[in-house]
């Protein structure tokens, strides 16, 4: 059962505080390892309400400081046996997680871009970003090849960082052709950029974290347009959305097939 569920598919801070769509993270099954990437506000509470088995998560990855990436991690940390994976600073900083539920770890890794952690049978690797704070992204190696961008705008290299993998998650919240006022994310215009950059395009492209200027502007028409100028099938994230990644197909918020 190798799959990744959408436990939100919004970002930013108008998204976190309406909860349309959640702001819940991303859950990851391969090869026989459980994870919990960037658990935002609500994140346990979709997991149950969709009856996700998510007891026997062995790790949580978290990308940066920020509310709707991190809240949920303290609450993960207190029911479950697992291990954490953090950038650096959000715990030797800013303390996003409390001492308590950090002894309650099995294991604490603070992170950099550029790591490569070993968590067998997968290998999980680090990459830059570039945002208003420290955070990275990661490709996590398997039987599949997952990358998951986290917050950051273009910069110049990052078709490096994802070249290969089968699985592109990017958190976009600019619309194509357009110009945000402050520039510290990464837009739809990025996305096409990077992967017509990459050796090796991936298989699948989803676009996640949307902002509310995203869903103004129809994720499913941005998605189209990253797949008529990359060639790459491209899906718009939706709240409960798994995607298999056997034979890389969604469904929309039907967990029975897994059941």
């Amino acid at each position: 059962m190798n799959r990744i569920v959408f436990l939100g598919s919004g970002g930013g801070r108008t998204i976190m505080f309406t909860q349309v769509p959640h702001t819940g993270g991303i859950f990851i099954e391969l090869d026989g390892k459980k994870m919990i990437i960037d658990p935002g506000p609500g994140s346990i509470c979709n997991a149950r309400r969709i009856k996700l088995d998510i007891d026997g998560t062995e790790l949580i990855l978290l990308s940066h400081r920020h509310v709707d990436h991190a809240t949920d991690v303290n609450a993960y940390l207190d029911g479950l046996d697992t291990g954490l994976i953090a950038e650096r600073t959000s715990i030797e900083e800013e303390h996003v997680v409390s001492p308590y539920h950090l002894s309650k770890a099995k294991f604490v890794k603070l992170v950099s871009e550029g790591e490569e952690i070993a968590v067998p049978p997968l290998k999980i690797r680090t990459t830059k970003c570039v945002h208003t704070s420290p955070a990275v992204g990661f490709v996590i190696e398997g039987t599949k090849k997952i990358g998951y961008t986290s917050d950051t705008v273009y910069y110049d290299g990052m078709e490096r960082q994802f070249d290969g993998v089968d699985v592109f998650i990017a958190n976009v919240l600019v619309p194509h052709g357009k110009t945000p006022n402050v520039l510290k994310h990464f837009g739809v215009d990025d996305v096409i950029k990077t992967v017509n950059s990459m050796n090796v395009k991936p298989k699948l492209i989803v676009l996640s974290h949307l902002s509310m200027w995203m869903l103004r502007n129809n994720p499913s028409e941005q998605a189209f347009i990253v797949k008529k100028m990359t060639g790459v099938r491209t899906i718009p994230a939706k709240d409960d959305m798994v995607v298999d990644l056997d034979n890389l197909s969604e469904h929309d918020g039907k967990l029975s097939k897994f059941l």
